[in-house]
């Protein structure tokens, strides 16, 4: 099984492509790596801007609009913007009055699979 990197959804790239090549074309990564950055930056602006109304404690806020940028982002790139919220994430975390666990498990939650609490029942 070989892992390849899919980068198809973006427009003309199969016509670019020559015919029976594999691997995406330069411009291809170019792309993708300029939307992971902007989607990370982006991310986290909204973060530290959300941040700016926390009242009680640094690192909690009642509004949060990094999430509603990063739902918009999945539901429009899919899970491949994943790596850029994550870092994003875990560096908002990091450079806030929060440990490195908190970062952690925030970035990673959306990402594993659901399990029901087994201890409640």
């Amino acid at each position: 099984m070989r892992a390849t990197v899919d980068l198809d959804d973006i427009p003309g790239e199969e016509a670019r492509r020559p015919p029976g090549t594999l691997l995406p074309s330069c411009r291809a990564i170019a792309g993708y790596a300029g939307a992971l950055l902007g989607i990370g930056v982006a991310y986290f602006a909204c973060a530290k801007a959300g941040l700016l109304l926390a009242s009680i404690n640094p690192n909690a806020t009642p509004i949060w609009p990094a999430t509603g940028l990063a739902l918009a982002a999945t539901l429009l790139r899919g899970y491949r913007v994943c790596p850029a919220i994550l870092l994003a994430a875990f560096l908002v975390n990091a450079t806030t009055a929060g440990s490195c666990t908190i970062s952690s498990e925030n970035s990673l939650r959306p990402a594993l699979p659901n399990r029901k609490d087994t201890a409640a029942q």
